[in-house]
């Protein structure tokens, strides 16, 4: 009988270590499921942040419409100085079929940096910032650029539009949002008031 219960109280201690096991690699298993969304959560959040830490002269040199614009800001030195800056600034980009009315590669420094703060303004706007003050202003409004010359802005039905130098008013669309400021794209040269 002391042999029956001792293989009893074997096969039981067997059973509950067994059990035990399955227990604890249960346990590890949930453990690394949470270390992994930690550690996804976590590259999520430096993905944000690097997004975040690209500045206006990054994304401008990243995006294959804006080459053109590009150029001219390496030209006139404002992407390594200016748009790397802390800012805030908003910056009107013409995209590359904006360019194919002027000769642009034939400006000199002076003239790129010059031809580059005509599209920027030395504060952010947001799109909801800028159209309030655009209300504001009663559906017009004036900016001073970096250039010293003034960017025409008009509200109609809820959209923001900026005046081309041909009068024409071209759509903004809603910006790209730098550590540095707000990249807004336009498709032609703005006018100079």
């Amino acid at each position: 009988m002391k042999s029956i219960i001792l293989i009893l109280a074997i096969l039981f201690s067997l059973i509950s270590c067994d059990k035990l096991k399955q227990k604890q690699q249960q346990n590890v298993l949930n453990e690394l499921k949470i270390e992994d969304s930690l550690l996804s959560v976590q590259n999520a959040k430096r993905m944000e942040a690097a997004a975040k830490s690209q500045s206006i002269a990054i994304l401008v040199a990243e995006d294959m419409e804006l080459s053109n614009f590009n150029q001219v800001l390496q030209n006139g030195d404002l992407a390594a100085t200016l748009l790397k800056g802390r800012g805030p600034y908003t910056v009107f980009a013409p995209e590359d079929e904006a360019f194919e009315k002027i000769n642009y590669a034939e400006f000199n420094e002076n003239e790129s940096a010059g031809f580059s703060k005509l599209f920027m303004l030395n504060r952010a706007l947001p799109y909801e910032k800028l159209k309030a003050e655009i209300i504001e202003n009663r559906h017009q409004l004036l900016l001073e650029n970096m250039e010293g010359s003034r960017l025409e802005f008009e509200e109609k039905d809820g959209e923001i539009y900026i005046k081309s130098a041909s009068g024409e008013l071209l759509k903004l669309a809603k910006p790209a949002k730098a550590s540095n400021g707000f990249l807004y794209k336009i498709n032609e040269i703005v006018a100079q008031n």
